[in-house]
């Protein structure tokens, strides 16, 4: 019997900008592939003037969310020339996640696992909370 290693095939992206009107309503980030997943990027940006806290959860099918991490996010970053986009999977933010051979954190997703991403409270009016994901499926 032949092995055969288990190598990412397609990548995905997709963001989702959280707002006034979603709230705190959870939403489906991105699910992983029928063989599962590795999240190699996570990011958040803000062009709200106020600080705001993602929350970051992950689904299995036929299960309730277990949350992630409860995340900062400054006022401004990503949008206003000196605050940078927020690496969510940072290790300081996000500590006990595997490490490729780069050194960078990513989140191993098992088949047809769901990160969900939500708001703890509102965004200002008119303002946006933007999360983006690239992810590699098996």
């Amino acid at each position: 019997m032949t092995y055969k290693p288990p190598f990412t095939q397609t990548i995905a992206t997709f963001a989702v900008q959280l707002n006034y009107t979603t709230g705190t309503t959870v939403i489906d980030l991105i699910t992983a592939g029928a063989n599962g997943g590795l999240v190699k990027s996570l990011t958040a940006s803000s062009d709200d003037s106020a600080p705001k806290i993602v929350r970051l959860l992950t689904k299995l099918p036929a299960e309730s969310d277990m949350p992630l991490g409860a995340l900062s996010i400054p006022a401004g970053a990503g949008n206003d020339g000196t605050t940078p986009r927020v690496d969510l999977l940072s290790d300081t933010l996000m500590p006990g996640l595997a490490i490729d051979a780069g050194l960078k954190r990513q989140l191993l997703l098992s088949p047809n696992e769901k990160v969900r991403v939500c708001l703890a409270a509102n965004a200002s009016a008119g303002k946006l909370v933007t999360v983006r994901i690239a992810m590699e499926n098996y």
